[in-house]
């Protein structure tokens, strides 16, 4: 397909001012004059797209000393022009200083040198080995020991303390007290909990601190030696510490309430309030479920309930029996809108309620599956699905496609076509939930006077496994329309011109059954259903990242993280949080009807 040839026009603040290939633009920044290379893709959609150099945060760290970088300059995309106590200048992300991710231009990394003669603990450096280094130990012993060991400190010697026998018992390590010697280097101890936990111990675990207690104790030991050392119960924020005031504010649930008073803010967000706090917002939003303080918040953005929307359109659209919040049909577990005559259910997952912080990463999936067992169909509508204008326009099409009569067209007064990519991708791109995917194969049903496409389906090499031929990736007809027989023909005609050997599935279980596949003969692949898929969730602009566009080496490209972090650290660090889907089933077909 021939390029879109964007040179010469702007979109959004940026100029593009060349094409480099392989879908990337050189832009020039019409604000601030900077020059940054733009995906196509992403110039498209808009994003990153709007100058951001004029913003005052953005602005606030000019001029400042950052440990040993010195800010001169804000470059644009979240970066700084910074210059080292050496002089180095370098590019630096505003992520990396303001966690202190970025300390200097990485001189001093370099002081070490050679380190042959050295002690480090019990270890003599003797000769340097390649990269590594021979030391010896007090007691005599040989061995070869990274650079970033000795220095870190993390090997002080061979362990040869640990192999001497020295009697320990009735010392106290942590909670630990040891009673008495079991042989083998295990000691019998006793917690000093209120459980008195008994337990055996190696010794080299009590000598190094690997073990302080039975574990009763552990999250209370860390706050008290985080507070102890840095005044800090936040492993995070040793680092920034937080205020005496912030610090008892979180200690129970009256402090954090008055803390909450006096902050007299009537459209207060777990946000703003997690900013007020100096913590994480994951970690705020815990807090005031612990503390059932959600009351005392605005969990939603507007002044209106999404739930309440999508329950007024259900109303618009339906004229039969609708009960609100039942708890019958699925013995106590809530249903936020059921359809008793059409045997199905709709359930609203808010944003917040239904993150990870709350429901564990199975509970849609879960939900769908109790459904299913008593008969009905669980539909369920994320907030986030819900507050997108285009998705939303989806979802109210297919709501009111499945709660309404449709217009009936038999399969055999139409045809069966083969579709250009083209075609395909404006088709399902209008009318299918989730949109175009690339295929290989893509059939519709045309009518045969005017040749108005009606429907589609679409195959193509699997992509989540090995163990078919092809998979069938999109099925799709237009809204309001009831093509008789049509998913079976187009199948058919699929078999009998390719010839498959075998044709793998899925049914997103957030929307679909599934049983469409059974009808053609495919079969349930038991305990194949597929890990629930995730999106992240910024509570600052109400923004989804997919999964694919949170993955980490994506993150660390974007000067969002660091190596040792995860990428749920980063993300939650970012102000996200993670909401799970209700996960797919996985159906297979075989030639001969074998599954």
């Amino acid at each position: 397909m021939q390029r879109i040839k964007l040179e010469g026009t702007t979109i959004g603040d940026l100029y593009i001012k060349e094409y480099l290939g392989n879908k990337k633009y050189l832009t020039v920044c019409t604000k601030c004059g900077a020059e940054k290379v733009k995906q196509s893709g992403n110039l498209a959609k808009g994003w990153g797209t709007t100058c951001d150099a004029d913003k005052p945060n953005m602005q606030d760290l000019v001029g400042t000393k950052v440990y040993e970088w010195e800010v001169l300059k804000y470059l644009g995309d979240k970066k700084y022009l910074c210059r080292c106590s050496c002089g180095k200048e370098k590019e630096v992300f505003r992520y990396n200083l303001i966690r202190g991710d970025s300390k200097s231009c990485g001189h001093w990394h370099r002081t070490f040198g050679d380190l042959t003669g050295r002690v480090f603990g019990e270890w003599t450096v003797l000769r340097k080995v390649g990269y590594n280094y021979e030391c010896r130990c007090s007691c005599g012993k040989i061995a070869i020991k990274t650079s970033s060991d000795l220095t870190s400190g993390k090997s002080k010697s061979c362990g040869h303390g640990y192999n001497t026998f020295t009697d320990i018992s009735g010392q106290v390590f942590g909670l630990w007290k040891v009673l008495g010697y079991l042989g083998n280097q295990h000691y019998l101890c006793e917690c000093s909990c209120e459980n008195r936990t008994r337990a055996s111990i190696r010794k080299a675990d009590l000598l190094s601190g690997a073990t302080k207690s039975c574990g009763c104790a552990s999250k209370k030991m860390a706050a008290r030696t985080l507070m102890e050392r840095y005044g800090e119960i936040g492993p995070n924020k040793v680092s920034n510490p937080r205020s005496q005031e912030q610090v008892q504010a979180v200690l129970n649930a009256e402090s954090l309430s008055n803390f909450i008073d006096k902050l007299n803010d009537s459209k207060l967000t777990p946000m703003k309030l997690a900013k007020h706090l100096g913590l994480q917002l994951s970690r705020t939003l815990v807090l005031l479920h612990e503390f059932g303080l959600e009351d005392k918040v605005r969990i939603y953005s507007s002044l209106s309930n999404p739930e309440n929307d999508l329950l007024e359109y259900v109303r618009s659209i339906y004229s039969g029996h609708i009960v609100e919040n039942d708890r019958l049909v699925l013995s106590g577990k809530e249903l936020d809108i059921y359809l008793p005559d059409k045997k199905l259910a709709i359930e609203f997952d808010g944003s917040y309620w239904h993150s990870s912080i709350f429901k564990e990463k199975n509970y849609h999936f879960k939900k769908s599956v109790a459904c299913g067992k008593v008969g009905i169909n669980l539909i369920h509508i994320f907030e986030y699905e819900w507050s997108d204008p285009i998705q939303r326009s989806k979802l109210e099409i297919f709501l009111a496609d499945r709660l309404n009569q449709h217009k009936e067209i038999y399969a055999r007064n139409l045809d069966v076509q083969e579709i250009d990519a083209d075609k395909a991708r404006v088709f399902l791109n209008t009318n299918h939930l989730q949109g175009y995917t690339n295929s290989k194969v893509s059939l519709g049903l045309v009518n045969k006077l005017t040749q108005e496409l009606l429907g589609i389906m679409t195959f193509g090499a699997p992509r989540f496994t090995s163990d078919a031929e092809y998979e069938l990736i999109r099925l799709c007809y237009l809204p309001n329309l009831t093509i008789v027989g049509g998913t079976q023909r187009l199948f058919s005609y699929f078999l009998r011109t390719y010839k498959p050997k075998s044709i793998v599935t899925y049914a997103d279980l957030a929307k679909f059954t599934g049983n469409i596949y059974l009808s053609l003969g495919f079969k349930l692949v038991n305990g194949a259903n597929v890990t629930p898929n995730y999106v992240w969730f910024s509570t600052s602009d109400g923004k989804v990242m997919s999964r694919y566009q949170s993955q980490k080496h994506k993150l660390l490209a974007a000067g969002l993280g660091k190596y040792g972090s995860t990428e749920d650290e980063i993300m939650q660090n970012t102000g996200h949080i993670k909401i799970y889907d209700a996960g797919q089933l996985k159906f297979l077909w075989k030639s001969g009807g074998e599954a």
